[in-house]
């Protein structure tokens, strides 16, 4: 499924977009990467991408997960 055309539907959204950087269900170099350049270029996104050490389900790395979603949330959540 590619989801790089997906951008201009979110105009006006904010979004956050996590990887794992040893995810191999969704590589970060075929999946998450085309996606942030695409939704970059997108007009009126407020668009966060992070990567994380960690796999797929962010093993080993679920607390810095949980620190970067509460924090998204802290700032575009009110």
């Amino acid at each position: 499924l590619d989801t790089t055309g997906f951008g201009a539907g979110l105009a006006g959204k904010e979004l956050l977009l996590v990887v794992g950087e040893s995810d191999t269900a969704t590589p970060p170099e075929s999946m998450f990467d085309p996606v942030v350049a695409a939704y970059r270029e997108v007009d009126g996104l407020d668009f966060t991408a992070r990567k994380l050490s960690g796999d797929h389900s962010f093993s080993g790395s679920r607390v810095a997960l949980s620190r970067v979603v509460m924090k998204w949330m802290d700032t575009r959540c009110r």
